[in-house]
C-alpha cells in the first residue's frame, strides 16, 4: 500500500472510530476508551479476512459500546469477527447485534457451542 492511500485509510477510520482529534497524540496522553477505538481503527486500515477482538469493550461506556458494535456489524460484511469476552451483558449486547453469531462457551476443559441460527458449523 502506498503512503498516501494508507494515510487515506487511518484518516477514515479515525473518523469513524471518533478520534481524529487525538490523531498526533502520544499513547499516554489519550484514555483508556480512546486507545480501545484506536486499536480498532488499526484493524481497520488493514484488508483482512478475519478479525479477533479480545474484550473489545473494557473501558467504553454503553454508549461507545452500542457504537462499536455497530461499527464491527458494517465490518462483518467484509471480514468474518471473532469477539472474545466474560461479560455477560456484553455478550447479550453482541447478540442484539448479530443476531446469527455463533458463541463458543468455554468450561475448564469442556466446550460447548450454541448457534443461534441453522447456519454451517464451526
Amino acid at each position: 500500500v502506498v503512503k498516501a492511500e494508507m494515510l487515506e485509510r487511518v484518516k477514515k477510520a479515525a473518523e469513524i472510530v471518533d478520534i481524529t482529534n487525538r490523531l498526533n497524540y502520544a499513547p499516554t496522553e489519550i484514555s483508556g476508551g480512546q486507545k480501545q477505538r484506536t486499536a480498532i481503527a488499526g484493524v481497520m486500515v488493514d484488508d483482512v479476512d478475519l478479525m479477533v477482538f479480545d474484550e473489545p469493550f473494557t473501558g467504553l461506556d454503553d454508549e461507545k459500546k452500542n457504537t462499536l458494535l455497530k461499527l464491527l456489524k458494517g465490518m462483518h460484511a467484509d471480514a468474518g469477527i471473532v469477539i472474545v469476552t466474560h461479560i455477560t451483558s456484553e455478550i447479550e449486547q453482541i447478540i442484539e447485534h448479530f443476531p446469527d453469531a455463533k458463541m463458543l462457551e468455554l468450561n475448564g476443559k469442556q466446550a460447548k457451542t450454541e448457534y443461534n441460527s441453522e447456519k454451517d458449523s464451526l
